[in-house]
């Protein structure tokens, strides 16, 4: 049983918490109702600088008052913000209709920060709508004037894009997508089509791209890998995003997904392929070649990666073929390297070549035949790597040596042993 001075302690506990509530209670309680004259107070500058349409000053004391724990929850603050920049967009739209130089960027820029502040206010309505029953004053008024001017978003939007100025781009369409869902416009239609909605996805997408936002770059994914008409670019857009952001293991699958829908597309492949050599995956880099070579037969580039792997692999017999094949097809001497590998390889076989030290016996003429027919047929490849690639004398000139010597050409000898020097 507890004893007395344990039960006074308690008590005392008690009392204490049950006063302090009253205390927040009442601090909540007087907050509320000071809230309007506080606002009234403190927004004072800011309404006499917006009724002398002074922007340049209205536009400071609003990122002031923003800064401000107490002020920046003053829904009036925004629509002050918003009569201001309304006025900025104004001026610029005058211009247009008078036919004067109108500075495009300060008009859709104003356009843009009528929607932020808009948002903004939206958001701290809907805080003290939920946590003090206040009631939404700016909300229908503010949706109703968005509605007015969400053409200008898009219409920027596009004005940016096509000049190529994807940060101003990527704003604009990032306000019009996040528009349609916001709450204080989910009763207003939008004047937009979906296919309009899905390109601006697309833009936003390559525009966060291009500005290496690479965080926003996948937001609507699972829209646009399923449309046809994006669906290969943005697959390409978000394997070079995770590239660049180092995830690895996203970027080959982007690159899989890439490869089954799209396997005519050279980009997947390549960058597999690039991915399976440098790994050192050898045996998966030929699955990929034999694999794109049936989809695409006249493929140099997938041969040209069997014939790489191939060789790493050290399957000499089966590289030679494949690499012979390349190397007639390469009519645009596009793969100069696959010479060597047929030449050099061919020339390994003379090390399996016991050379009896009888000169008179057979088996030393039929040894030293075999080695003429290697040297014959490994001499070509390696001619015309030597002429397509003069700086890798380091590669070729060893190898044509010993072809000379063994077919005893004296003229191509004694040139090659000039090189060597």
């Amino acid at each position: 049983m507890a004893s007395l001075e344990e039960f006074n302690l308690v008590t005392r506990q008690w009392i204490y918490y049950t006063m302090a509530k009253l205390f927040l209670l009442s601090f909540l309680t007087l907050a509320l109702y000071s809230f309007p004259v506080e606002a009234q107070k403190q927004l004072k500058t800011l309404r006499s600088l917006v009724k002398a349409k002074n922007t340049g000053e209205a536009m400071k004391e609003v990122s002031r008052l923003e800064s401000d724990s107490v002020c920046r929850m003053f829904p009036e603050l925004y629509d002050l913000a918003i009569k201001t920049q309304v006025l900025i967009n104004n001026v610029e739209n005058e211009k247009v209709y008078l036919k004067k130089q109108c500075d495009t960027v300060k008009f859709f820029n104003s356009t843009l920060q009528i929607f932020n502040y808009a948002v903004k206010g939206d958001s701290v309505e809907s805080y003290l709508n939920a946590h003090k029953k206040a009631k939404f004053k700016l909300r229908k008024k503010h949706a109703e004037m968005l509605r007015m001017y969400y053409p200008n978003l898009n219409m920027g939007a596009r004005y940016f894009y096509t000049r190529g100025k994807y940060e101003e781009a990527k704003n604009l369409l990032e306000m019009s997508l996040l528009m349609a869902r916001q709450r204080m416009w989910e009763n207003q239609p939008v004047d937009s089509t979906h296919k309009e909605f899905v390109s601006n996805m697309y833009r936003f997408t390559y525009s966060a791209y291009i500005t290496k936002d690479y965080s926003k770059v996948e937001r609507y994914k699972h829209i646009l890998l399923e449309h046809p008409d994006f669906s290969q670019s943005v697959i390409e857009i978000y394997a070079r995003s995770a590239e660049a952001m180092h995830r690895d293991a996203d970027f080959e699958r982007y690159l899989r997904l890439g490869m089954g829908k799209y396997p005519r597309e050279e980009f997947f492949f390549e960058e597999l392929a690039k991915i399976y050599m440098t790994e050192k995956r050898f045996a998966d880099a030929v699955n990929l070649a034999d694999w794109f070579y049936t989809v695409q037969p006249t493929s140099n580039k997938a041969l040209r990666l069997k014939v790489q792997a191939l060789y790493s692999m050290q399957r000499t017999d089966e590289c030679v073929e494949v690499a012979k094949t390349l190397a007639m097809r390469d009519t645009t001497l596009q793969y100069p390297e696959v010479n060597y590998y047929v030449g050099q390889l061919l020339m390994s076989q003379i090390d399996t070549i016991t050379v009896p030290t009888n000169m008179f016996s057979q088996e030393f003429k039929t040894s030293k035949m075999r080695i003429k027919t290697i040297c014959a047929q490994a001499r070509p490849y390696l001619e015309r790597y030597r002429v397509l690639t003069p700086q890798e004398s380091a590669k070729w000139a060893p190898l044509l040596y010993k072809i000379y010597l063994e077919l005893n050409l004296g003229k191509e000898f004694e040139e090659i042993c000039k090189i060597l020097q």
